[in-house]
């Protein structure tokens, strides 16, 4: 205790350098638990995508968003509208496996809090290792109302941990809007899901409401959306070949398909950008850090050794000097890893930094018995130099 006190002294006289010492840990702490977290997404992302991509291959289509095909969406005539009810049915009317993940509806709002739509098919929670009952999956069959028909249903749902607290299972819940679920099944906390070609991260489904798809083959904009959210499973690229004729023949899309196995290599090279550039600043300010403990254990020395001198000889311990120089060292660490434990949460990725504070303060310590000599402190009472 006595340790404390006089570590706790020490940092008191110099408030101001301590303060800052502390915010170059917490933002080198910081910047190690992003790179922990970058490096755990990317493992989970390729990982979900080699197990998608092992037996079969994953396409989606793809819109290039041109002013042709924006035309076509806001014309929605009889004609257009027969022409992609042909593509709509040549795609999903059972020439080929798909699974369909819809997350561009509009949000499930309760209590102007704001909940992500997400439309699927049952193969999207064993595709993203989802723990729900096969019965629950079961009700997650595609359908083909109109929108208008569809949000007047009371629709079975899947929802995220944050509303577990609030609803049990069978609670029909309505939002803001009047639009109304049937709770079937809870998702774990962190539960997620993963869609590559929209972006590199994990989705996280906490805030979620998971309900079954409906394509609205009364709507252009429907069907295109439909289109854009389908994953077709192939044996190969030829597969595809009786959908892309059909697309041709009604020219109304000037679309594309993306392999997933092509979209692998874009997400390792953004996240090896990624993780490169966390690394660089993480290193320079861990380095800056390290170097900044070591000079704090040099001035102890240079500025202590004649108080530290006295205190030997008042019958002081040489284990008690150090001491009282790790505990000053000690407190700044852990007070930099509780602030970042409360701005980044407690998680696995706090480990990566609490491992590199370790390995740190091994180096220090020995460095400090290395500087802190019972032979040093006395010469210099002394006056050997």
């Amino acid at each position: 205790m006595r340790n404390i006190k006089f570590a706790l002294e020490q940092i008191k006289r110099e408030v101001w350098d301590m303060l800052f010492k502390v915010l170059q840990l917490i933002v080198t702490f910081i910047i190690l638990v992003n790179i922990a977290q970058v490096i755990a997404e990317a493992s989970y992302v390729k990982k979900l995508i080699g197990e998608w991509t092992e037996q079969k291959q994953v396409f989606m289509f793809r819109s290039t968003g041109s002013d042709k095909q924006y035309g076509v969406l806001v014309k929605n005539d009889r004609d257009t509208i027969l022409k992609y009810q042909t593509i709509i049915d040549e795609m999903l009317g059972g020439r080929y496996l798909y699974t369909f993940i819809d997350n561009a509806l509009d949000d499930f709002i309760i209590q102007n809090k704001k909940y992500i739509r997400v439309g699927v098919t049952k193969d999207f929670f064993e595709q993203n290792h989802l723990d729900i009952p096969e019965e629950v999956q079961k009700k997650f069959e595609i359908t083909y109302d109109t929108n208008e028909d569809w949000e007047k249903k009371v629709l079975p749902a899947v929802v995220g941990s944050s509303l577990s607290k609030k609803y049990k299972i069978g609670d029909i819940v309505e939002d803001d809007s009047g639009r109304k679920i049937q709770i079937e099944a809870f998702l774990k906390k962190g539960a997620r899901f993963v869609r590559p070609t929209q972006q590199k991260e994990p989705f996280s489904l906490d805030k979620s409401v998971i309900i079954p798809v409906n394509v609205d083959k009364s709507s252009v904009y429907g069907m295109d959306q439909a289109m854009y959210s389908c994953q077709l499973y192939v044996n190969n690229e030829k597969e595809l070949k009786e959908i892309r004729n059909v697309m041709r023949q009604q020219k109304v899309t000037d679309g594309y398909f993306v392999n997933y196995s092509s979209q692998i290599k874009v997400i390792e090279n953004d996240y090896v950008e990624t993780i490169i550039l966390y690394s660089l600043f993480g290193s320079i300010l861990l380095i800056f850090s390290f170097v900044s403990m070591i000079c704090l254990v040099i001035r102890r020395v240079s500025e202590c050794a004649y108080e530290y001198g006295i205190n030997l000889l008042c019958g002081a311990r040489i284990t008690d000097i150090w001491g009282r120089v790790f505990i000053e060292n000690l407190l700044l660490i852990v007070l930099s890893l509780l602030v970042t434990t409360i701005l980044c949460g407690i998680s696995e990725f706090l480990l990566l930094p609490v491992l590199i504070c370790l390995g740190c303060f091994i180096i220090l310590f020995l460095y400090m018995i290395h500087k802190i000599q019972f032979e040093k402190l006395t010469d210099t009472l002394r006056g050997v130099r």
